[in-house]
């Protein structure tokens, strides 16, 4: 025995995430928590009991691989009009991103990331992204909403107020109707004279 000698009683969980095995005292404590430097751990034990002679020494190898980094994306998490299209990255070098938009984990069989993803149905959506690489071990699952408000346009002739806008004046080009400005239109029927609108809510307007 000697002074970083550490005794214990149940199965050892080298877990390289548990940041408690690094702390002063713990068993990986000598080691940096780097996720780019592979942990090469040699464990030399023996057993002891009282009025009984030590065992022969055993020695074990273990061989803790480096953690993909986390996927990140781009842009940030905000409200969207009409659609927004969505990076993602890991720092490791030829990691593969595996990803979800319906909010569950990443499994190997989930799309696999090849470019922008479009986010454009209204209301929010959830990317979940976790990046892998033979011989390394899975990143963490990185999680980010992205949300899409509809926008209304109105063009043409503004008689009886048809266009929304507050007044009979005609439109030539494209405007946003004023007067859901602060609604997110999902879905709109429109007539001769007259639009109905569902919101993401689903309150008719």
């Amino acid at each position: 025995p000697s002074p970083a000698t550490i005794s214990y009683s149940a199965p050892l969980h080298l877990n390289r995430r548990n940041p408690a095995l690094f702390q002063p005292g713990a068993i990986l404590a000598s080691f940096s928590t780097s996720p780019f430097v592979p942990l090469d751990i040699r464990v030399r034990l023996f057993a002891v009991k009282r009025q009984h002679v030590d065992s022969f020494p055993a020695e074990a190898h273990y061989r803790l691989l480096e953690v993909v980094e986390t996927p990140t994306a781009e842009p940030a998490s905000a409200l969207y009009s009409e659609f927004v299209d969505v990076e993602l990255h890991s720092a490791t070098d030829g990691a593969t991103i595996l990803y979800t938009m319906d909010g569950s984990f990443p499994t190997p069989s989930s799309p696999v990331y090849a470019g922008p993803i479009r986010v454009h149905e209204v209301g929010w959506t959830t990317i979940t992204a976790r990046a892998v690489k033979e011989d390394m071990w899975d990143s963490a699952a990185f999680k980010i909403q992205y949300g899409v408000e509809a926008q209304v346009l109105a063009i043409g002739h503004g008689r009886d107020g048809r266009l929304g806008n507050g007044s009979e004046r005609d439109w030539l080009k494209p405007v946003r109707v004023h007067g859901l400005l602060e609604h997110s239109v999902a879905r709109a029927g429109c007539g001769r004279a007259h639009t109905v609108l569902l919101d993401s809510q689903g309150k008719v307007l």
